[in-house]
């Protein structure tokens, strides 16, 4: 019986021959594997030659496995094996010794060198080995904003307990206060646009003289009868009709202004 470690699998083999030196073949056998934490594991011999049986069974923890196989020759049993498999850490914790040749290509692109066991004053004479500089930078304000700006979102992770629909209603909500931003905007241009035209007609008008306003030729005016003591009347120009008119239109873009601002 023999058993190695290949890819994280523990593979048990038995060679099950005759006294004669014949292998013995069409035989029936159990493996138990015991890991670390003293967990069971049980799988079946399979027959793979001539007397060559074979398991396989997975191992990931580190540690020692015991490995107890069973054979059977029908009813009749010919024998109990118990070994153990060792199952080492991750290949990168194991000490490979020293890589010298890649110390040496290290020391060659930094400008280092080997240190002389002999003289190990040398370590510490910054003329020969070390390189000082004063340059510094404080990062502690830097730090301090990071964490203020993160400890609220680490309670509210920790605390809250959010869900589909809750993201839902927040993404519905800042889209609603989109909208009617958009909406305002728009609509404040619009109403600019309605206070000008009005203050244009209003100039329009105050500007084109009405049929009030023309002066009647001095033909067209009816002759009037003569009387005695009659007082003289009074001539009308349209100088009071204009005053009126512009008074009238100032009236309209007022209310037009107020209408705006609602």
């Amino acid at each position: 019986m023999t058993a190695r470690l290949q890819e994280n699998q523990a593979v048990i083999q038995v060679e099950a021959l005759r006294k004669d030196g014949s292998p013995f073949n069409f035989l029936t056998g159990a493996v138990t594997i015991i890991d670390p934490k003293l967990e069971k594991a049980e799988l079946p011999l399979k027959q793979t030659g001539a007397g060559q049986y074979q398991g396989v069974e997975g191992v990931s923890e580190p540690g020692v496995y015991l490995i107890r196989v069973g054979v059977n020759n029908g009813d009749q049993s010919l024998g109990q094996m118990m070994m153990g498999l060792v199952v080492p850490y991750s290949p990168e914790y194991r000490y490979n010794g020293l890589n010298q040749g890649l110390l040496n290509q290290l020391a060659l692109l930094t400008n280092g060198g080997e240190i002389n066991p002999n003289n190990l004053d040398s370590i510490f004479n910054p003329d020969e080995t070390l390189k000082f500089t004063d340059n510094a930078r404080e990062m502690w304000l830097l730090l301090l904003i990071l964490v203020a700006l993160l400890f609220p979102i680490d309670v509210a992770v920790r605390r809250l307990t959010l869900g589909h629909k809750d993201f839902v209603q927040a993404y519905v909500w800042i889209n609603t206060r989109i909208s009617l931003r958009r909406s305002t905007t728009t609509e404040q241009p619009r109403l600019l646009t309605g206070l000008f035209d009005a203050r244009q007609r209003a100039r329009q008008r105050s500007a084109t003289p009405t049929a009030q306003d023309r002066p009647i030729p001095f033909e067209n005016v009816p002759a009037r009868p003569q009387k005695e003591n009659l007082p003289t009347p009074e001539v009308k120009t349209g100088a009071q009709d204009h005053t009126e008119t512009e008074l009238d239109s100032l009236a309209r873009l007022r209310q037009a202004k107020k209408r705006a601002k609602r």
